[in-house]
C-alpha cells in the first residue's frame, strides 16, 4: 500500500480480483488510499473496484480501466468500452521451452 500511496495526488485506479493476492483491497488498501486522497483534497482522483474472478485481465477489469481512462484522460465520464480495432496479427506456437508465441502479420 505504501508504494501505491506514492501515486497521490495523481489519478489512480486499483482493480482487484477475489481469486488472487489483491482480494483484500476493498477492506484494507482501498479505504486507506481513498482516505489519503481525501486528505489531499482530491478524492475524485482515486477509485478502486473488485471483480469476482481469478487473476487475469478479463472484460470486467478492462471495462473498469476504460471508464477510468475515459473520465480522467479523455474527460468523458460516459465511456463504457474501448473502440478496439481487430488485430491483423495472429500468433503461432514456437519451439521455445517457455512456450512463448511469436506474432506474424497476416495478409
Amino acid at each position: 500500500m505504501e508504494i501505491a500511496a506514492l501515486m497521490a495526488p495523481r489519478p489512480m485506479l486499483a482493480v482487484s480480483a477475489t481469486g488472487d493476492w489483491t482480494r483484500n483491497l476493498p477492506r484494507n488498501e482501498g479505504p486507506a488510499l481513498a482516505g489519503l486522497y481525501s486528505l489531499l483534497g482530491v478524492p475524485d482522483r482515486f477509485e478502486y473496484t473488485q471483480l469476482d474472478a481469478p487473476h487475469n485481465y478479463n472484460l470486467g477489469s478492462r471495462e473498469a480501466v476504460y471508464r477510468f481512462f475515459g473520465r480522467v484522460v479523455l474527460g468523458d465520464a460516459t465511456r463504457r468500452t474501448s473502440r478496439r480495432r481487430v488485430s491483423r496479427y495472429r500468433t503461432r506456437p514456437t519451439n521455445s521451452r517457455f512456450g512463448t508465441r511469436r506474432c506474424r502479420r497476416t495478409r
